[in-house]
């Protein structure tokens, strides 16, 4: 993954700020890269600034959410909250020489199939990750 630079960053949070029609300032950027340099990348921000920009639940002053314009942090929440349930949905299971999707064989005085250990710690982190999403 290739995380945004300083740079892009300042440049994202400039193209932001002319596109919802604000000023941009430089305290406001630095705000920018400290939250979101090196953490996220290009296409990331861009999907959650166009979610963010579709949102039309009104505010407590009943204005359009997606209107104005979005804090770093309305950004990195969004960001997570798709990365979060993108882990929760993808398959969980190790992929370990002797399991075979999340099962496997136990050798012993008899032979027998058994969950893998590996898999279902996967399996219960990805539960923990859908219940915060």
């Amino acid at each position: 993954m290739n995380e945004a630079t300083k740079e892009q960053i300042d440049e994202f949070y400039a193209k932001t700020a002319a596109a919802f029609g604000v000023v941009a300032r430089e305290e406001a950027g630095d705000l920018w890269i400290r939250i979101l340099a090196d953490r996220y990348t290009l296409e990331e921000l861009a999907a959650a600034l166009e979610t963010y920009a579709s949102d039309t639940t009104l505010d407590d002053r009943g204005y359009r959410r997606g209107a104005r314009m979005p804090a770093p942090a309305d950004l990195k929440d969004l960001i997570e909250r798709k990365r979060r349930k993108r882990i929760a949905a993808a398959p969980q299971y190790c992929g370990g020489p002797n399991c075979t999707e999340g099962w496997v064989l136990v050798d012993g005085p008899t032979r027998r199939v058994a969950k893998c250990p590996d898999c279902a710690k996967l399996q219960r982190e990805a539960k923990q990750l859908a219940r915060r999403a």
